[in-house]
């Protein structure tokens, strides 16, 4: 988690220097990535009603598939030059960062979900273990 903080600072800092979009298709473009992304952060949230990982992993696949639409129009745009270069790169550092964090939060709530699963294989043997150590010590 120190890690993500440590990118969505990243990210921050950086966004301040990135140049406004003016071309629209681009600008769509990077509103649903960024959307995709804020999906996802919504739906790791292990604590939220109707929790799937399922869905955490189907929803990465669309970040994957909005990021790569965006570096797709963004080189089109480079190419037709609607975009200056040196902002599209920005964007496209920025994108990769934030594209970062969204593989570091499937990958946390992976794990997350894999200790869940063996907790709950264990919470039930840990609960008798103590249930008969209590009936012990009433004897």
């Amino acid at each position: 988690m120190l890690a993500l903080n440590a990118l969505a600072l990243e990210i921050a800092r950086a966004q301040s220097s990135v140049e406004a979009v003016t071309d629209i298709a681009l600008a769509e473009s990077i509103s649903q990535f960024r959307l995709n992304v804020v999906n996802l952060m919504k739906q790791t949230n292990r604590e939220a009603d109707g929790f799937s990982f399922v869905d955490c992993e189907t929803q990465m696949e669309q970040v994957e598939v909005s990021y790569h639409a965006v570096k797709e129009v963004l080189l089109h745009a480079g190419a037709e030059l609607r975009a200056p270069i040196p902002g599209m790169i920005d964007i496209l550092e920025q994108n990769s960062r934030i594209n970062r964090i969204a593989e570091q939060m499937i990958k946390a709530t992976r794990y997350q979900n894999e200790l869940y699963i063996v907790a709950e294989v264990q919470m039930p043997n840990a609960i008798d273990a103590a249930l008969k150590t209590s009936d012990n010590r009433q004897l």
